[in-house]
């Protein structure tokens, strides 16, 4: 058990081996095996003056938690004590695991390892993803717990899958946008905490839901798979603000992006989508708006899978979407594409062009697709220009 290695002297120990390894790191003269981190990881262990105290001290912790991975008797003894492979995570959730270890009362600790060797990795990503704290980690093994074995087991395949893309996502966006120590407080945890913002939301509401009533493999299925492909566009939608430069992470903090069919829209979020299409129709054709805003309505209103939106929020409301039908009409496996239309405060920025571009490029992997545009309509057009 962590309690194994967890006694005072210890502790001493992984003390004097973090502040070794720190200092050895300061002045350049860190063993080459005992340093294989990526730049991400670096950041992740990196202080600067810039940092609030409260991150100077959780990277300090990490700093520790890090050196804790470089006994191998400690590595050992989590592996055996809680039925996991340690080289099948990445070094951030292996400093991540040693951290929730770290505090654990001893009925927690027992719970924990009953869950890692029933579910093992996957269930340890689920359980680590993101940083997401105690309630989230809460959700994930009421799960394990309360939801029949098998299906559990493929909620915390398919999630890990997720949590995967995510922190690749997020890496990728760290190393690119956010590796000039002008954004010390950005975190790779940080934007994948965004970008798992839904999915992590569909697993608290399947932790509530487990033990009381039944819940369908198959939406379970449905939700995960666009949950997954949903990641990779929204980190499209990050990746095109950033590039603009007129966008920093608060600026797109709290947007979340799901993919959904008009029956699983609710009533606000539709009144909303209404109020936006309407209002751009009539700013900038105003003698079809009447018509188009009837034929979106019923649009809204159709119950079947025909059907789907994209629809990107701000902190809970609307702020852009588009609609892509499937045409069998038009021929295999077409897709037509329309109602593109992004909120009027954010007109002329990079949200509408970057959400037209990640959902489209998305789509055009899998489909042919086919769409209508006005020249004199300011939305999509420059999309459109592009890329012929």
């Amino acid at each position: 058990m962590i309690t194994r290695f967890a006694h005072e002297s210890q502790s001493a120990l992984l003390r004097r081996k973090a502040e070794s390894i720190v200092e050895a790191k300061k002045n350049g003269i860190m063993h080459s095996q005992l340093d294989p981190l990526s730049p991400e990881v670096s950041l992740m262990l990196s202080i600067s003056e810039k940092l609030s105290q409260e991150e100077i001290d959780r990277r300090m912790q990490a700093q520790r938690d890090y050196a804790t991975l470089m006994d191998p008797g400690v590595v050992h003894a989590i592996e055996q004590d809680y039925g996991l492979s340690f080289k099948k995570l990445s070094v951030r959730e292996q400093i991540w695991f040693v951290g929730v270890l770290r505090d654990l009362s001893i009925d927690d600790e027992k719970r924990i390892m009953s869950f890692t060797k029933r579910y093992g990795i996957n269930g340890a990503r689920s359980f680590l993803s993101a940083e997401l704290g105690d309630e989230f980690r809460e959700v994930v093994l009421t799960i394990g717990e309360k939801l029949p074995e098998a299906q559990a087991r493929f909620v915390f395949e398919r999630y890990s899958e997720i949590a995967q893309v995510a922190q690749h996502e997020a890496e990728e966006l760290v190393e690119d946008f956010f590796q000039d120590g002008t954004h010390n407080n950005v975190s790779v945890a940080t934007i994948e905490a965004e970008l798992l913002k839904r999915a992590a939301r569909m697993l608290k509401e399947v932790a509530t839901k487990a033990g009381d009533e039944d819940i369908s493999q198959e939406e379970l299925e449905t939700q995960l798979g666009r949950y997954k492909k949903d990641v990779v566009v929204f980190s499209s939608i990050f990746r095109a603000a950033f590039k603009e430069g007129k966008y920093d992470l608060e600026d797109v903090r709290g947007l979340s992006l799901d993919t959904v069919t008009p029956s699983e829209i609710d009533g606000d979020a539709k009144t909303k989508m209404v109020e936006i299409f309407e209002s751009n129709w009539r700013a900038q054709k105003p003698e079809v708006a009447d018509f188009l805003v009837g034929a979106f309505g019923s649009i809204l209103e159709k119950d079947d899978d025909s059907t789907e939106f994209s629809v990107l929020e701000k902190d809970g409301e609307v702020i852009a979407f588009v609609r892509f039908d499937k045409r069998p009409d038009l021929g295999e496996d077409v897709l037509y594409a329309g109602s593109l239309n992004v909120d009027t405060r954010l007109r002329g920025s990079a949200i509408g062009e970057a959400l037209m571009a990640a959902t489209i490029d998305k789509q055009a992997e899998t489909h042919t697709l086919q769409a209508d545009f006005f020249p004199e309509l300011q939305v999509g057009t420059r999309y459109v220009e592009d890329m012929g």
